[in-house]
């Protein structure tokens, strides 16, 4: 019985590239392929909005396509194993592009600081291959330091969030109180994943444990990146998505926006994983090449142990200060955000109360009574319900601020001549706490004088308005010239 060939010293084994140029080529051309186009509609690691232009769809389409038929046609290599050079370019190629588009893109932080990420991620994971095939060789271990500093630089630029915000700020929040954990969690995982990178150079010959542990983590990478994206694109949107909205509905256009979100994210997936598998792989397969034929250099003077520690005692430490001072502003965008959130919670629960029924009056209506009274037929959460500053009736004996906001179901429709009651009787045995065709909600800070300084409202139209926040929140949907005034269209 014969045995399989061994591979040389110092090469990887004959399935290694062809296995993995296929997996990052299916996934780019797939990705290519999806419907919706690619933009800077980017749902951020941690941030929650997206941005508002578009990359040209070539970007989202066209170049990836062509990548990945080019990467998939170098495996046909008449003279055997794939020449990692001519994996290496049209990757490296495709990348400068989406660089060049970034420069005229309104979104210009978060595209480089998303290739920042998957460059960064590519040379630690081919450096990191290189070392345990070289453990001698210096030049795989660079690779994985430079690697490093790429991942951990876009998260203490500003310009990488929307608003300008750190990422570091905005994690410094998620991973406590944040409502978007898998994406908190991914972030810790890339964060560790770059500061072993950061420290590869920094010791000769390189450990067994860390290059392990980089390669686990980097498969984990993989598995928790489409994690993330789903559980944040649930957290958003999975209120919509379990509706059933008909055209024409003043709810459709938040449901098919839902639906177009997880389309973005999938090709995300797509598209991010492929171009990261491609890149790492090529990249590797071209340092096996080059120190494959190149003699054994003579010793070089290699940084003491210590210095590697000084290096990680200075990065967490550096972190830190970028951390820290932003958490309580995090906190804050935190808090603001789930009373933005709470309140499309209540009129996707409101949609979903009358199309449904839930009350059993046999009338197609809206609930206007009160918050806390949608958590007795299943539509919001207690910890909501409990928030509701005037409830029917009460849960607790006195209102308990959910994140530091109050809830409350507003009473009549100003921008009506005259004023509409929200509160009316559409059967005859449930009282004044139905509406046909309106109801308004009101979202306001417990503490009028603390730092939450905005309120929110929201009805029947589904758009949600916030302001700054008043002394006395209001008890009616404004009027037209005061909606105008006072509030923006979230």
């Amino acid at each position: 019985m014969s045995m399989p060939p061994v591979p040389p010293p110092g090469r990887s084994p004959g399935w290694f590239v062809p296995v993995w140029v296929s997996v990052g080529s299916f996934l780019t051309i797939i990705g290519a392929l999806s419907r919706t186009d690619l933009s800077c509609h980017w749902i951020w690691l941690i941030s929650s909005y997206p941005w508002p232009d578009k990359m040209p769809p070539i970007w989202g389409r066209t170049v990836p396509l062509v990548l990945g038929l080019i990467s998939w046609f170098t495996l046909w290599n008449p003279r055997g194993r794939t020449s990692g050079i001519l994996l290496t370019v049209p990757v490296v190629t495709t990348l400068f592009s989406y660089f060049v588009a970034s420069l005229f893109s309104d979104g210009s932080g978060a595209i480089l600081a998303l290739l920042g990420i998957l460059i960064g991620a590519s040379l630690v994971v081919s450096g990191n291959h290189a070392s345990r095939l070289f453990p001698d060789r210096r030049l795989p271990r660079v690779l994985s330091g430079i690697g490093g500093v790429l991942l951990l630089v876009p998260f203490v630029l500003k310009d990488a969030d929307r608003y300008h915000q750190r990422l570091l700020d905005s994690l410094g929040s998620e991973s406590f109180d944040g409502r978007h954990w898998g994406a908190a969690i991914f972030a810790w995982i890339l964060l560790i994943f770059g500061t072993l990178g950061l420290i590869s150079p920094f010791s000769r010959p390189p450990s067994k444990a860390r290059t392990r542990a980089i390669s686990l983590i980097s498969y984990l990478l993989l598995v928790a990146f489409p994690f993330a994206l789903g559980q944040s694109w649930w957290e958003r949107d999975g209120g919509y998505a379990v509706l059933s909205v008909a055209k024409g509905d003043p709810l459709y256009a938040a449901w098919m926006s839902c639906w177009e979100e997880r389309d973005l994210m999938i090709k995300f997936w797509l598209l991010g994983s492929g171009h990261t598998i491609l890149l790492s792989t090529a990249v590797g397969a071209w340092i096996e090449e080059v120190l494959s034929t190149v003699d054994q250099p003579p010793p070089t003077h290699v940084p003491p142990k210590w210095m590697g520690i000084l290096v990680g005692m200075i990065l967490l430490l550096g972190l830190s200060l970028f951390m820290l001072p932003g958490v309580e502003r995090a906190h804050l965008h935190s808090r603001q955000h789930n009373a933005y959130v709470c309140m499309g919670t209540l009129s996707v629960a409101e949609y979903d109360f009358r199309e449904h029924d839930r009350d059993g009056n046999g009338a197609q209506d809206f609930w206007t009574g009160d918050v806390a009274g949608l958590f007795k037929f299943g539509k919001i959460p207690r910890e909501l319900a409990e928030a509701d500053a005037a409830p029917l009736h009460p849960l607790v004996p006195a209102p308990v601020p959910y994140k530091g906001y109050l809830f409350k179901a507003l009473l009549s429709d100003a921008s009506e001549t005259p004023p509409v009651s929200y509160r009316q009787e559409t059967d005859i045995v449930s009282g004044k706490v139905h509406n046909l065709t309106k109801f308004g909600f009101v979202a306001f800070p417990a503490d009028p004088l603390g730092d939450a300084q905005t309120i929110f409202i929201v009805n029947e139209n589904n758009t949600i308005f916030p302001r700054r926040n008043t002394a006395n929140p209001p008890t009616d949907w404004p009027t037209d010239d005061d909606l105008k005034r006072y509030y923006s269209k979230e």
